[in-house]
Parts: structure tokens; sequence; C-alpha cells
């Protein structure tokens, strides 16, 4: 018969030395990592896995592991960044929660005389979404809109200046330049000073400016619904769905950043007290309490970095940041009466927050990355 659980030589490690305290844990086999986890009471977290159920995946990590090491935290909040910042170091077997979560794309705007828009994994300014396949159905929306290409970058372009050289006029190369939803720079049909103003038109739309093009969509849905012309007004309301949908997903992010910056005093365990300072839901560094010349210097540098337009985020790891400080926020909006913005922080690098007791503003949203997840029917 396998031995009891409770009768593991690493339960007894935990209950001789493990403290009622925040932290995190790394449970071993053979030397290596299979899973980390993090708790505000490390003693009684690691003592439930011993008391885990036959088949639960506490009791699998248990059965597989042969070690078990754990470290304090000052608090539970830098419980939750340490944990996030070892699972992407060490990536554990046993760690799924980010594997599941990492389908971010973003947009890109290509190169070139007459660029096209695309999804790419990689980090843009435009982005983070969750559902590549809604992105690009309203991609697809603004590229019919603004009549951009949406050919491979292989095909070739040619300049209106040269058409002179064809004994016959060059037909579009796709359906889309055919039929009128590309501006057909296959065929020189468009001067490339004019498809980049079309270009610089998608720039500002996904940098926030959407109204221009969104009013003119409406427009055109009411001038052709005047006309009776009902099939061409849905087409336009269609368009104008999912370019809504696209505006508001990326409103919805940078307003959500943007009051994600501020300084967070965090009260440690044994006067272990923190300064995070935050900007757009990522820890740009910490530090000590204010105490001496040198400490309030350092904390005037930290928080002069929080000043300035915040940057979306650059990579799926920074996402992931981004939603654990949200995420710690939204559960506990009286803890918004710990922060300070940049600003009057400045004036007086030793004050000290009056905490949960003191004024709390509205919870801070979790950033919607994107457009829903479900895919079109």
């Amino acid at each position: 018969m396998a031995p009891s659980p409770l009768d593991s030589p690493l339960r007894a490690k935990v209950r001789a030395g493990c403290r009622l305290s925040p932290g995190v844990y790394r449970w071993l086999c053979r030397g290596e990592p299979i899973y980390v986890g993090r708790s505000r009471v490390l003693r009684q977290r690691l003592l439930s896995y011993f008391r885990a159920p036959e088949g639960s995946k506490a009791a699998l990590i248990v059965a597989a592991a042969d070690d078990l090491v754990w470290e304090e935290t000052p608090s539970e909040f830098e419980s939750h960044l340490t944990e996030l910042r070892l699972i992407k170091q060490i990536r554990p077997s046993h760690n799924r929660a980010l594997k599941d979560d990492r389908d971010y794309v973003f947009i890109k705007v290509g190169s070139g005389p007459a660029p096209r828009l695309t999804v790419t994994p990689q980090p843009t300014p435009y982005g983070p979404f969750r559902s590549p396949w809604r992105v690009a159905d309203a991609l697809r929306r603004l590229s019919d809109l603004l009549q951009l290409r949406t050919s491979p970058d292989s095909t070739p372009l040619l300049d209106p200046r040269q058409l002179h050289l064809f004994p016959e006029p060059r037909r579009p190369l796709c359906l889309r330049g055919q039929i009128g939803l590309c501006s057909a720079p296959c065929a020189g049909r468009v001067p490339f000073e004019e498809y980049g103003a079309r270009v610089e038109k998608a720039r500002r739309f996904l940098l926030g400016h959407e109204g221009e093009l969104l009013e003119d969509l409406r427009a055109r849905m009411k001038e052709a619904s005047a006309r009776m012309e009902f099939e061409r007004a849905s087409v336009y309301r269609d368009r104008l769905v999912e370019l809504e949908g696209l505006a508001r997903a990326l409103s919805s992010l940078r307003e959500s950043l943007e009051r994600l910056t501020f300084v967070y005093a965090v009260p440690g365990i044994e006067g272990r007290d923190r300064l995070y300072f935050i900007k757009g839901g990522r820890v740009q560094g910490s530090m000590g309490r204010c105490r001496g010349p040198r400490q309030v210097e350092r904390a005037r540098q930290l928080a002069a970095g929080l000043l300035g337009p915040t940057m979306p985020p650059a990579s799926g790891d920074e996402m992931d940041e981004i939603r654990v400080v949200a995420g710690w926020f939204r559960a506990r909006p009286e803890e918004l009466g710990r922060t300070i913005p940049a600003e009057p922080f400045l004036l007086d690098p030793r004050r000290w927050p009056s905490g949960p007791a003191g004024a709390v503003s509205s919870p801070v949203p979790l950033p919607e990355v994107g457009l829903p997840r479900e895919r079109p029917s």
C-alpha cells in the first residue's frame, strides 16, 4: 500500500519551517520546478496539499514531487507579482493558467509604398486582442472602407506614373480590386501618395481618432437607406458594427491603462513596507518606505517615470502583468486608498497614503483584451 501523503517528509518539512505569512512556493522533481504557486498564508496552503482528494491536481503534484521550497514575501501583492514572474521565467509543466490564455494578437501596419493591415502575434502599438478571427474581420471592414489592399506582400505594385509603358490598361490582380473594394495599387490605379493618406487614416483610427471614419460610414448608411438601397445600407451597417467594436476595444484598453498609473504603498509584514511604481498596469520599480534623502531621491526618479503617455503592452508577458495588477485592484477596490498619483507624490515622497480607511475611487476594471472571444457564426 502506498504511503499516505500525511506521512510525507515534505509535510514534516512544512510543519517544521513554514510560517503563517504570504509567499510563493515551488514543487520540485529532480531539482526542476514542476509547479509554482502563491498564498496569503503559506503554511496553511502547503499543508492543504497533503489533504487533497486522490486524483485532484494538488494530489498529483504531491505524488510527482520529491522536494518543496518556498520563500516569504513582504505582502500578498508581492506574492502575486513574484508568482507571475517565476512562471514566466520557469514555465513549469503543471502551470497551465498562462498557457491557456496566451492567444493575444496585434494589428500590424505594413511597410512599403502600399502597406496592408494584418493580424500578427508580434507586439505592435495596436493591441493586444484575444480574438484573431474577430480582429481579422474588423480589419477587412476597415480595409474595404479605405480601399486598402489585402493581397500578399509578394504581389507586384505599379506606380501610376509608369502606366504609359504598357500598351493596354492593367487589370487588378484580385477580385476586391475588380469590384471596387480595393484601390488596386497592383494595377496602378492609385498614386502611392494618396494610398499613404488612406493608410494614415487607418493609423489614426487605431490610435483612437475613430470619429471621422465612423461618422463617414454612418452617413453612407443613412444615404443608402434614404435612396432605398437597403442591401448597400446593410453592408455599411455590418462594417459599422465591426469597426465600432474594434474602436471600443482599443479605447477600453487605453482608458484602463491610464487608470492603472500611480504609486501604490503596501504595508509589509514585520515592517517591510514597500512602494510600487505602476504605469499602465506594469510595475516599473519598487523600493522601501522613504526615510532618508537618498531614498527620497530614488523615489522621485521612479515617480517621474510614471509621467508622460502610457504605452500599450509590448508583449503577451506584459499583458499578463497588467491583468494580475488590474485583477488585484478589481478584487480589492479598497486598496485604491493606498495609491497616489505621481504628481502629488513628487511633492512629498515621504507621505504614506491613509489606506483602505481613506477615500476609495471606483474599482479599476480588468482591461478587456480585444473583441469577444466567441467565434462568429
